[in-house]
């Protein structure tokens, strides 16, 4: 998800903005704050779920490619599995390391986004 949390603006300290519209601005950010961080954790195990499938597919493919039981890391699967080469799960483990990078992507993403809510506080 590229979305973004619409915020409102926060109350100028100097308009005569109450302590009511303050504290309502400030739990917007906690809000914020709390769902971006719920994002985060999905996003987490999304992607760790991801590396542990890619590790296990590429561990597969390496198994029946090479007759060995060697396990790349997933790091190393672009290296494990060349463009030229076609093994069962070639596809899989190409599928598989673009979800990874769509999810640190996002991962970060999330980071900076509660990183950004933090500092409004």
């Amino acid at each position: 998800d590229d979305e973004k949390t619409d915020l409102p603006p926060p109350p100028p300290v100097d308009s005569g903005a109450t302590k009511g519209d303050r504290e309502e601005y400030i739990r917007t950010l906690e809000n914020g704050l709390k769902l971006t961080t719920e994002k985060l954790s999905a996003t987490k195990t999304k992607l760790l779920q991801t590396q542990a499938a890619l590790d296990k597919a590429s561990a597969n493919s390496t198994s029946e490619t090479h007759g060995g039981s060697t396990t790349p890391t997933h790091d190393a699967t672009a290296a494990a599995v060349a463009p030229h080469e076609s093994t069962p799960h070639s596809d899989k483990i190409t599928e598989l390391s673009s979800t990874i990078k769509n999810l640190q992507e996002e991962n970060a993403a999330l980071r900076e986004e509660m990183q950004r809510l933090s500092n409004d506080r």
